[in-house]
């Protein structure tokens, strides 16, 4: 047996290690757990585009088997906080089979499985994106390792947010960084978690993540308090927005139409016209807000 060999041989992931305590769906997109035993491996199925997990004494492990029902491929991005242990997550792969003499023919084995790591998280992470496929779920496997350093329950808490993505994304990853068409934002006008006109404040760049900090002139709408004033004498609402660093996004003079999403928790930026150009097209927006 080559080093290749043995080193796939040592991914194999023997599931029955572990008993596993139960079939548990994510009906409604957000589960609750609670360990009771602490090697047990918790089943969680769910077809949701966003969600969360929360577990409670964190021991053991969860399985995640998200399966959204999508069209085309899907890009399934997710942030963990664990508090008083380390989460380690791990994609879950068939295992490439070698076959034949001198290995000249290979397959894929679902009877057997790989655990590619992903990443290994102590506190809260950042976000991390792994991709899906067209109608094939995507197998998560999140495991808690204990040590003496830490006190307290083990909580661990995860966002999740799936996206389908189109070709032309997997072929140029620039393409979700180009302006919105005149039905994209018409669709982002109605269907937004929040839609506001101002202007940008200042624009910041962190790690991967461009903060746009925007001054409101007028709210048209918002499912939750991204824009407010931050001292009651202001004039005007404050608020931050997040984008990709690589969409190159720099201030701009002049007045915005800004719409979005809450997606990981975090107000993530969608359409964003020049005013003027969306008073063109809003008497065509099939929508209203009072």
């Amino acid at each position: 047996m080559d080093i290749l060999q043995l080193l796939s041989a040592l991914l194999v992931v023997v599931i029955s290690r572990r008993p596993v305590v139960g079939q548990h769906t994510c009906d409604q997109c957000d589960c609750q757990l609670n360990s009771e035993e602490e090697h047990a491996v918790f089943n969680v199925k769910t077809h949701c585009n966003v969600g969360s997990i929360y577990w409670n004494t964190a021991y053991g492990a969860i399985r995640l088997e998200v399966q959204p029902v999508l069209r085309n491929s899907y890009k399934m991005c997710f942030v963990l906080d664990s508090q008083n242990i380390v989460t380690k997550v791990s994609q879950e792969l068939p295992h490439l089979v070698t076959e034949g003499d001198g290995g000249s023919s290979s397959s894929w084995s679902q009877d057997r499985l790989t655990l590619q790591p992903l990443v290994t998280v102590q506190g809260k992470s950042r976000e991390h994106c792994v991709w899906g496929r067209t109608k094939q779920p995507l197998m998560l496997y999140f495991e808690v390792e204990r040590t003496n350093n830490f006190t307290g329950i083990p909580v661990v808490s995860l966002l999740y947010d799936v996206q389908e993505v189109a070709d032309d994304v997997l072929l140029d990853p620039l393409e979700e960084c180009r302006p919105c068409s005149q039905d994209e934002m018409l669709e982002a006008y109605c269907s937004s978690d929040f839609v506001v006109m101002g202007s940008m404040h200042q624009v910041r760049h962190e790690d991967e993540v461009t903060h746009i900090d925007v001054a409101v002139a007028q709210l048209i709408y918002q499912t939750s308090d991204v824009f407010r004033r931050v001292h009651r004498s202001d004039d005007f609402l404050l608020g931050t927005l997040r984008a990709p660093r690589k969409c190159g996004i720099r201030q701009g003079k002049g007045d915005f139409l800004f719409t979005g999403r809450m997606r990981l928790g975090m107000p993530t930026l969608r359409c964003a016209p020049f005013l003027e150009r969306w008073q063109k097209i809003a008497a065509l927006a099939e929508c209203h807000y009072n």
